[in-house]
């Protein structure tokens, strides 16, 4: 593996999502409850309106009265919502 130093983002992204893919492979499909993908306006810019993908999980068995915010690690640079979603399977 080279060094971090000397590989474009793009490969060490690549690198992170093959990574966790195969560490999370056993886990990968297992969430029991409900998986919702949508998109959170931030509102207007002057170069348009910004909206981030979220993944929203709640557990079959989850009471409404608890919420858990999570922000994908990787340095806000790697790393992304699916490399990290196994967490919610825990």
């Amino acid at each position: 593996v080279p060094p971090i130093t000397s590989t474009s983002i793009e490969a060490l992204r690549n690198r992170a999502n093959l990574i966790y893919a195969k560490a999370n492979e056993g886990l990968i499909g297992s969430f029991k409850g409900l998986e919702e993908e949508r998109l959170v306006k931030l509102g207007a810019r002057p170069s348009g309106d910004l909206e981030i993908p979220v993944t929203i999980y709640k557990p079959t068995e989850a009471k409404n009265d608890k919420l858990v915010v999570f922000f994908h690690g990787g340095g806000l640079v790697m790393g992304n919502r699916k490399t990290h979603q196994t967490l919610v399977n825990m």
